[in-house]
């Protein structure tokens, strides 16, 4: 199944209100966080690029679910990387937490989860077995809570 048939599942299961493929405002949501998150360079690499970037936690691949039920109950920016180098391409989607959930299972690769008020951006760097979490911002991630816990 190509990506796009499994976003269409995705949009019908979750519905408007828990996810939305905003893909004519793509431009301005990534141009908006890397502004207040990314340093930019002559590339477009956001991994080595996170400004203040600040480990938080080293987790399991299987606690993921977990910490992601633990989120505030709203919708968030879901930017994904489409490839497991710096530069490859960055999808982004307006997701509930439940949509977050499903869309994340699809990949194996890199992703970021952004406050859509842009207060905070949190980086999740996936290996073969752990998940490092980096952040970006001045203002506490939901994810700073349960690393300090």
């Amino acid at each position: 199944m190509f990506w796009e048939e499994k976003i269409d599942l995705i949009a019908k299961k979750h519905g408007p209100d828990g996810f939305k493929n905003p893909f004519t405002a793509w431009p301005e949501i990534l141009k908006n966080i890397e502004d207040k998150f990314i340093i930019r360079t002559y590339d477009s690499n956001w991994e080595d690029n996170v400004k203040q970037k600040e480990e938080l936690a080293i987790i399991e691949i299987k606690e993921l679910n977990t910490l992601l039920s633990s989120l505030p109950d709203k919708n968030y920016w879901l930017v994904m990387m489409m490839g497991d180098y710096p530069t490859a391409k960055r999808l982004i989607y307006d997701c509930n937490i439940a949509a977050l959930k499903d869309l994340i299972s699809l990949s194996k690769y890199d992703f970021y989860i952004v406050d859509k008020k842009y207060n905070w951006l949190t980086y999740f760097k996936c290996g073969t077995e752990k998940i490092t979490l980096y952040k970006s911002g001045i203002t506490n991630s939901p994810f700073d809570i349960r690393a300090s816990g």
